[in-house]
């Protein structure tokens, strides 16, 4: 327990504590932030604190995950607030890659408007970045109030440092620590490009080499969409003067008039989805009286038959469990009952994406057991009639199959069709595997153009390094050693 909130699980943490997600008596899901012992214990902390709570519990607005109940004098310290079941961006576009321009839109206009909520209370949010931004099934919400200041109060410590994170942080704020409603508009462009991108629009490295890049030269901003690219540029100016406020982003930003769609993609639904924590119980057995009054359907509405109101759920979570089932058993060794388990999913009312998961998850531990034949068959499903995601995963996977079988050629085939398809992560992961299987062959040079190509690819960071690791390990073994140590020192920057 934490004041008056069960924790039912841990969502996360930060610098300043760990968050647990937690139900109120009366049934009400919270997230409860707890502030770390060691924190708790800085009598100058404590006070911050409580001042940064009473001036965040100020904010409201539809876009703000609002700050619910707190206590800053408990042993330790804690606030609560609006749990919000969704990915963060980050998550989001590290996972899926960058947003669509439709979502864009609706992602800036709704980060504007809690931007606005913000500085209405004549607040600065100071650390807006993708990992403070959830992705909610109504739209997006700013969370993490936590180190936001009153614009008259902008010192966060005697120290006059900066707290904030590298590639966000405003000029001003990172040479004199003035953060004002003009800095979360430079950090809104930076998060706007971020996911169009999939991209820091001032680069990747360690945090003085960003840091000069955000105050002296201008962010790459090649890959944004057109219509959004101008708005982003105003608002990375390095002279706060002329950044754009929020109410001229909103008057910029036209939504597009359509009701009843969502505003998501169906794999980014999908990842809200598995956040849901709301109790499920069997469409079959759920009465009128036992099922919870959301303001939103009628008495009808509720009488819908188990098809119907399985419809309206979104997402089938029993495939998802099916899926989750199937690799749990077949990575514990038991491939038999995983295949079974993917073979169910196959079968079941899933969507499209669900489908092609569990086809390419039985296509892969088919493979695995030795039935090739069968592999290629299930692979050659999603090929055929996959969303182009998934196909492109597909045919990275059917050509490390037939690479592995010794049918070089075929796997080179089976690459280059996955690198072609431009689908973010999947072809930066072919061109490693052709590039692979090309230093293996001693094909050396071309090796190099694949390795290159893989790193200029839509991919995560993370999936980035490991290709320059493993061409830095080429390099070294074909005795190229001043490469070798320019391609790990690239690494090293990259942290």
């Amino acid at each position: 327990m934490v004041g008056p909130y069960r924790l039912l699980k841990r969502l996360g943490g930060g610098g300043m504590g760990q968050v647990f997600l937690g139900r109120s008596r009366g049934g009400r899901l919270v997230a409860v932030k707890v502030v770390r012992p060691e924190l708790a214990m800085d009598v100058v902390f404590r006070r911050r604190f409580t001042r940064e709570v009473s001036a965040a519990q100020r904010v409201g607005g539809f876009f703000t995950a609002h700050v619910v109940d707190a206590d800053t004098m408990a042993d330790p310290p804690w606030l609560a607030t609006a749990y919000i079941p969704g990915p963060s961006l980050h998550q989001a576009v590290e996972r899926h890659g960058p947003l669509q321009e439709r979502v864009l839109e609706t992602l800036t206009a709704g980060l504007a408007e809690g931007l606005a909520a913000v500085h209405g209370c004549q607040l600065v949010h100071r650390d807006l970045k993708p990992g403070n931004i959830l992705l909610a099934a109504d739209g997006p919400r700013l969370i993490d109030f936590g180190i936001a200041r009153a614009v008259e109060d902008t010192y966060l410590t005697g120290t006059g440092r900066a707290v904030g994170t590298p590639g966000f942080m405003a000029p001003e704020h990172l040479l004199g620590n003035q953060a004002g409603p003009a800095s979360d508009v430079f950090s809104l462009g930076a998060v706007i490009a971020y996911a169009a991108t999939g991209r820091l629009p001032f680069g990747t490295g360690v945090p003085h080499a960003v840091n000069y890049r955000v105050v002296h030269e201008p962010p790459d901003l090649s890959e944004l969409p057109v219509p959004l690219a101008a708005l982003v540029a105003d608002c990375l100016a390095k002279d706060a003067l002329r950044r754009p406020t929020v109410e001229q982003i909103l008057d910029h930003v036209a939504l597009s008039e359509e009701t009843g769609i969502s505003w998501l993609t169906p794999t980014l639904t999908t990842m809200i989805a598995d956040r849901d924590v709301t109790p499920l119980m069997p469409y079959d057995t759920v009465s009128r009286e036992a099922e919870p009054d959301t303001g939103k359907d009628d008495g009808a509405d509720r009488r819908r038959p188990k098809e119907q109101k399985r419809e309206r759920k979104g997402p089938n979570r029993q495939v998802d469990a099916l899926l989750r089932l199937a690799n749990l058993e077949a990575e514990a060794g038991n491939l038999d009952e995983g295949c079974r388990l993917f073979r169910q999913a196959i079968e079941a009312d899933g969507t499209p994406e669900q489908t092609a998961d569990a086809h390419n998850g039985l296509g892969w531990y088919e493979t695995k057991a030795g039935n090739l034949d069968e592999g290629r068959r299930q692979y050659q499903q999603v090929i055929e009639t996959g969303p182009l995601w998934h196909k492109a995963w597909a045919l990275n996977c059917r050509g490390i199959l037939e690479e592995n079988a010794g049918n070089v050629e075929d796997g080179r085939k089976f690459y280059k069709q996955a690198i072609d398809m431009d689908q973010w992560g999947n072809s930066m992961t072919a061109a490693w595997n052709l590039a692979m299987l090309e230093a293996r062959a001693d094909n050396l040079e071309e090796a190099r153009r694949l390795f290159q190509q893989s790193i200029d690819a839509d991919g995560s960071a993370d999936r980035r390094d490991e290709v320059l690791m493993h061409w830095a390990d080429m390099e070294r073994d074909a005795g190229n050693h001043e490469r070798s140590r320019q391609l790990y020192q690239q690494i090293l920057n990259s942290q």
